[in-house]
């Protein structure tokens, strides 16, 4: 039994050692693993801001283009947008959208731009 204690204190002596020290060993400790797929969408995500923020797309185009990536697994629940005011699911990611564009968009600017899509908002209750 004494001997069997023995070879485990040495393997265990020997993976201790084996293994780097906490803060790395100067070797690159950047994971290797990909990033999470929600991750992954967020440079897709940051486009269609972007573009909306710009006029290349409608808000409602942005929308459109928010729900598809929602879709994407590992799908978003159209339940987050809950918290958002709107009558329906495409007006409470709009207002997502409008918070994430005001966001990025330089305070100057902010004001123009949100009285424009909230504009468009208002002409799809006119329809």
């Amino acid at each position: 039994m004494a001997s069997v204690l023995i070879v485990v204190a040495v393997v265990l002596v020997a993976v201790v050692n084996s293994c780097p020290p906490p803060g790395g060993n100067g070797v690159d400790t950047e994971p290797t693993h990909p990033p999470s797929p929600l991750v992954a969408k967020d440079p897709a995500r940051t486009k269609v801001i972007e573009d909306v923020r710009a006029g290349h797309l409608t808000l409602a185009e942005g929308v459109r283009e928010m729900r598809l990536l929602n879709a994407v697994p590992p799908a978003v629940p159209d339940s987050v947008y809950n918290y958002y005011p709107g009558a329906t699911l495409e007006e409470r990611v709009a207002r997502n959208l409008i918070l994430r564009i005001q966001m990025v968009t330089p305070e100057s600017e902010r004001d123009a731009i949100t009285r424009r899509l909230e504009a468009e908002i208002a002409g799809w209750t006119k329809d």
